[in-house]
């Protein structure tokens, strides 16, 4: 193969009209506008970062001698064309914005060259192989063998010098086969550095370190449908370009995650309202943060125990987990454990909940009608979701709960719980 190396001024180099990128044409004009049609983005994007960095110096174009004296270039037409509207954005036509664009780049970005640094070959054929490894993949190593997506994430890592959060997450996604393709991997870090993102994932980071505030199998599901959305042909980055985009874009990729309609039944002249298709206490929807080790143990238990076949083990523990979640509370709200300290007794549940639920009526964290729920829980010892019942659950013999009722049961208490952690 013969090739030598030489400066060529962009004058003399051509776009080359045969361009596997599209259907041949017939002339420059053609060629440049048919490569704009096709990448305008793209091009944009490589125009922005010559301008801004200059040309990447590793590469050279690989280009051959046309019959009239001049070099058609074979690899490299994107970096061509950017240089060319850089250099002279007159030639853009038919769109003011792009044309406004490259004029900008023209009177701020670098000086570009006025040669660039190019291979020229005697002909096509003696180029072809080498643009065949630069575009059709690894060719069992001989080709390019790009980085996997923890592979860039670490290299990121390492010129930042910083050791990324969300690297972590393309760790625990690799683990376990979540394949990302090349590139996505900045899209994950966009998505969990996003607060609402990260709980709908089930997943934070606590001094850098990854954690899961949801079961580790349904983080785990969740990253799977993130994978396969973004690994769509038609994906596109401003789908999570922000903030809010990234809340809409998450609530329709966790579609399942949402929370479930509710069926509104009867029983004994009163409105019940549960749940469809949930198999534990606590739908999946539901997310809280708890500091307290033990606590947040029993409220990862009750997410996942099967409530059909563990209703007394689940029946104990949620009576257990709203106790220590009012104590929690009450241990945060000098006030309260004042006034209780001062009672003759030690106060049972429903006298913590009763002062719990008019301290947070009286600094408006719940409504009355919010709070209405549990406190029929402490009012009425014949209703399914009181906390009468609850001790029956435990010591009662007789009573054995069902899983529908202790479904309605935190249903009703849900927004309560939900606030003593907050």
């Amino acid at each position: 193969m013969s090739y030598k190396k030489m400066k060529i001024e962009v004058e003399n180099l051509l776009i080359n009209h045969e361009n596997p990128r599209f259907d041949p044409v017939i002339d420059q004009q053609k060629a440049l506008e048919v490569m704009l049609a096709k990448m305008k983005s793209k091009i944009k994007n490589l125009a922005s970062d010559i301008a801004d960095k200059g040309l990447n110096p590793t590469k050279s174009l690989c280009v051959f001698k046309s019959n009239q004296g001049k070099y058609v270039v074979l690899e490299g037409n994107r970096r061509l064309v950017a240089i060319k509207l850089i250099k002279k954005p007159n030639i853009v036509k038919h769109d003011s914005n792009l044309l406004k664009f490259f004029k900008e780049l023209n009177r701020t970005g670098q000086s570009v060259p006025e040669a660039l640094n190019c291979i020229v070959f005697e002909n096509k054929a003696d180029a072809n192989h080498w643009i065949k490894l630069e575009h059709t993949g690894e060719n069992k190593g001989v080709g390019q063998v790009p980085w996997n997506a923890k592979q860039t994430a670490r290299y990121q890592s390492q010129i930042k010098q910083s050791n990324r959060p969300y690297i972590q997450v393309i760790e625990l996604m690799e683990k376990h086969n979540i394949s990302l393709k090349q590139g996505q991997a900045t899209n994950i870090e966009r998505l969990v550095i996003t607060t609402y993102v990260k709980k709908k994932i089930g997943l934070d980071f606590q001094n850098k370190e990854l954690i899961f505030k949801k079961n580790r199998q349904v983080v785990l599901s969740n990253l799977r449908k993130i994978a396969k959305a973004i690994n769509k042909s038609g994906f596109n980055v401003g789908e999570i370009y922000n903030a809010n985009k990234r809340k809409k874009w998450i609530d329709e990729i966790l579609i399942d995650e949402q929370k479930p309609k509710t069926i509104i039944t009867k029983r004994g002249g009163k409105t019940i309202k549960t749940t469809q298709q949930r198999t534990v206490l606590i739908p999946q929807y539901f997310t809280i943060s708890i500091s307290q080790n033990k606590v947040n143990l029993i409220y990862n238990e009750l997410r996942t125990l099967n409530i059909d076949k563990y209703r007394n083990a689940v029946a104990v523990l949620f009576r257990v987990f709203l106790e220590l979640s009012v104590d929690h509370f009450i241990k945060s709200k000098p006030s309260i454990k004042t006034e209780l300290e001062s009672q003759r007794h030690p106060p049972s549940l429903s006298k913590k909940i009763k002062f719990v639920s008019e301290y947070m009526e009286k600094k408006r964290t719940l409504t009355t009608n919010e709070l209405q729920p549990i406190r029929m829980a402490i009012s009425n010892e014949h209703n399914i979701f009181s906390t009468h019942t609850f001790n029956s659950y435990v010591h009662n013999l007789e009573h054995i709960p069902t899983s529908a009722d202790l479904k309605v049961s935190w249903d009703n208490q849900e927004k309560f719980i939900k606030k003593l952690w907050e």
